[in-house]
């Protein structure tokens, strides 16, 4: 028989305490920042956010050979409690699973989330408690051959896609071509070498190394897919697992093949680093950002252009938390002065939001003022 292990995540009674006295979910005045959802500007985008993270790293850091290994089958729940402490850091993990071996992996990942921002309340950072119930699914099926198998797959056309071999588990062996649907030959993959993840048609997800006796490390260069066969990214992974695996230069598109972004990792916290770039489907450059290595903030001058390249908006952050500061000026696609004013950080009310200072002064596109305040 062979196993498929499919994870299902479930968040469920998800609500957040603060050390001394409870603070709700719905409530909480800030809730803690998971990497990746800083530019989010509402906390109720944050809060989304941050579940859909939870989500993806528990769903590709579970271990799908777990499930075969133990015999299980159907749908099992595991029940967790976490906390995220005042530094953003998981602490104290608890896991109730109907396996021991399940319930360790569960708290594993767990304890290797990212550190986030942690939450605050009337201004300070607070400790939280999260109560999350996650719902695996394992399903059985017949397997297709218990030997080694030679796979051909052919386009609509007729023509040739894809042959090679697969394992007695369906999994690609050896070495495998593929063909563009002239019949050319377009590519060819080892997959001794190498694996490959796949969209539910069978449709290459994303391609690369995995380091010897690591599971699922991704180590050397990566390429990543749409689901329709464009190549979304490619850059180098260091072999650690989760979200801070990149290092170096990383490269990615747009679906009409233009390049979207490029920039560089440091290579053991996957801290952006120094100038990235980022572009229009249109091939002209969007907006040129500066990141600060020691903790991915962003730093010093940012600029975003239009579409038709001219300048929309200029101004600087401040490198240790990624908060606007001093100048900023906004331009209407014309390149006439838009808005213009200085900023002194984040914070006020709502977590993240920009406080002006001083004088600003917003313009009409015809240039005349249409309205000035001090702050």
């Amino acid at each position: 028989m062979k196993i498929l292990f499919i994870v299902t995540l479930f968040l469920c009674s998800f609500s957040l305490y603060a050390q001394d006295t409870t603070v709700s979910f719905a409530t909480v005045e800030n809730s803690p920042v998971y990497p990746g959802c800083e530019k989010e500007y509402s906390n109720a985008a944050r809060k989304k956010c941050m579940v859909e993270k939870i989500d993806s790293y528990f769903i590709e850091s579970f271990d799908r050979e777990l499930g075969r290994e133990l015999g299980l089958s159907g749908i099992i729940s595991i029940r967790t409690e976490f906390e995220i402490d005042k530094s953003g850091k998981a602490i104290n993990i608890l896991t109730k699973a109907p396996h021991p071996r399940i319930a360790e992996e569960a708290k594993n990942i767990l304890k290797s989330l990212p550190d986030m921002r942690p939450a605050t309340q009337r201004g300070k950072a607070v400790a939280v408690k999260l109560a999350n119930q996650f719902s695996v699914e394992i399903i059985e099926v017949e397997e297709i051959n218990e030997s080694i198998n030679k796979v051909e797959k052919y386009y609509d056309n007729g023509l040739l896609f894809s042959e090679g071999q697969e394992n007695e588990y369906g999994n690609r062996i050896s070495l495998w071509k593929f063909y563009a649907e002239d019949g050319s030959l377009a590519i060819t993959v080892n997959y001794d070498t190498m694996i490959s993840e796949t969209f539910m048609d069978g449709s290459v997800k994303s391609r690369g190394k995995v380091a010897p006796g690591s599971g699922m490390a991704k180590i050397g260069v990566w390429q990543k897919f749409y689901n329709t066969g464009e190549l979304e990214s490619v850059g180098e992974h260091n072999g650690s697992v989760g979200f801070s695996d990149k290092k170096g230069e990383w490269k990615h598109y747009h679906k009409n093949g233009q390049l979207a972004q490029i920039g560089y990792y440091t290579d053991t916290e996957s801290n952006r680093k120094g100038q990235w770039k980022y572009y229009h489907e249109n091939g002209q450059l969007s907006e040129i950002r500066n990141y600060n290595s020691v903790n991915g903030e962003q730093s010093g001058e940012y600029k975003y252009y239009y579409d038709n390249g001219q300048l929309g908006k200029i101004g600087k952050y401040n490198g240790e938390n990624g908060e606007r500061i001093g100048l900023w000026k906004e331009y209407y696609a014309t390149g006439q002065l838009k808005s213009v004013g200085k900023y002194a950080g984040e914070g006020g009310g709502l977590f993240g939001k920009p406080i002006m200072m001083g004088v600003w002064k917003e313009y009409n596109e015809d240039g005349t003022l249409k309205s000035e305040k001090e702050y």
